[in-house]
């Protein structure tokens, strides 16, 4: 498109014409002093914005549009500057945000929307153009995401966060961006899930310290019940991908923890506790690249133990044994290298027999369902 015309500090003066490469006449404008009306175009020929300059500022109600011809802003101009209703619409003309100017500065109530709609966000300016008061924000889908007061354009004060299932996910003193104090945190059924000290943002826990030095995301993750720290890693094929790291914290449906201890590069490393839903230790024992090594010793609901033996590369290695739930022995043998081998002690109704390797094997190609 060739267009033609000249401005004076920002302003058209003249006539200014817009045409087509075939030298075509889309359309034109002339300012005289400072005033008149004012079309422009795109490359396309369709209209990009229209309005009026009085001494040589925009004034009164402007439009803006799309090389698609979509209206895009609907806006009014006193003495240059925004001054009236305001309204910025989606591709698909549903209005994006909605809010009225003073001077330059946005006031009073200002609403955002989604593209099919629902709310993005509400809130009030103040006369200085600065967000005051309650402000909420939404997720796609109605979700309520968070609300809580603005002070001086920026939250200051108790604000609460939610859950996709719109039950809260924790609620404490938040100044600026960053969360201050004590704040209680909820699972996603509405729970209370537990209490986090911040300090300028950060969580004053060691697990959540050491995430920080690792330059990693420390995750509380209310719907899935987990607590831990995602560290960013380049890949060889330069994909980017989010690794688990350091201590992990997985919690019952109940709300008891259900298992904690390290992950390295996502795989369980160093020592794990897992438990029962009554807080009771279930089982632990050491990890290793992401397999089993070392002791390993489970316990019954009761305490009472229920296993104990060793594993070397993630299967059983020497004596292992088992317990049941009153203390009697259920079985006892040894393994190399995951398999069982040599004389088995076993508790069959009350009574304490032995079998051999030998007697074992016979005994499951005869009944190969029958038993271990």
């Amino acid at each position: 498109m060739l267009r033609a015309g000249q401005y004076e500090g920002g302003i058209p003066t003249g006539r200014h014409e817009w045409r087509g490469v075939d030298d075509a006449l889309y359309g034109s404008s002339t300012i005289i002093g400072g005033d008149g009306a004012w079309t422009a175009f795109h490359p396309n020929g369709r209209k990009a914005e229209q309005g009026t300059y009085l001494h040589g500022c925009a004034s009164g109600p402007w439009r803006v549009w799309s090389e698609e011809g979509r209206l895009e802003v609907e806006e009014h101009y006193v003495d240059c500057q925004r001054h009236g209703p305001y309204v910025w619409y989606h591709s698909n003309g549903q209005r994006r945000l909605v809010g009225q100017y003073e001077e330059g500065r946005g006031v009073g109530e200002w609403k955002a929307t989604y593209s099919n709609g629902d709310p993005e966000w509400v809130g009030r300016y103040d006369e200085q153009g600065s967000r005051t008061g309650h402000w909420r924000y939404w997720r796609w889908g109605r979700q309520l995401a968070s609300e809580g007061p603005m002070v001086n354009d920026a939250p200051d004060g108790v604000w609460t966060d939610y859950h996709p299932t719109g039950k809260p996910s924790a609620t404490g003193v938040r100044v600026g961006r960053v969360n201050e104090g004590e704040w209680e945190t909820f699972w996603s059924t509405g729970e209370a899930w537990r209490d986090v000290e911040y300090v300028a943002g950060e969580e004053q826990t060691q697990a959540a310290q050491a995430c920080s030095e690792m330059a990693g995301d420390w995750t509380a993750d209310g719907e899935k019940r987990t607590l831990g720290c995602m560290v960013c890693r380049a890949r060889d094929d330069d994909s980017v991908d989010m690794v688990a790291m350091g201590v992990w914290t997985f919690w019952h449906p109940s709300g008891g923890i259900e298992k904690q201890g390290a992950l390295l590069e996502g795989r369980p490393h160093g020592e794990w506790k897992y438990f029962h839903d009554n807080g009771a230790v279930m089982m632990q024992g050491v990890f290793d690249g992401g397999v089993e090594s070392g002791p390993w010793r489970g316990q019954w609901r009761n305490g009472a133990p229920r296993f104990e033996g060793h594993y070397a590369g993630g299967k059983p290695e020497g004596t292992w044994t088992s317990w049941l739930t009153d203390g009697g022995v259920l079985s006892q043998g040894r393994y190399e290298h995951g398999e069982k081998t040599g004389v088995w002690r076993y508790d069959r109704r009350g009574q304490l027999v032995t079998e051999t390797q030998a007697e074992r094997d016979a005994r499951r190609r005869d009944a190969p369902d029958a038993g271990p």
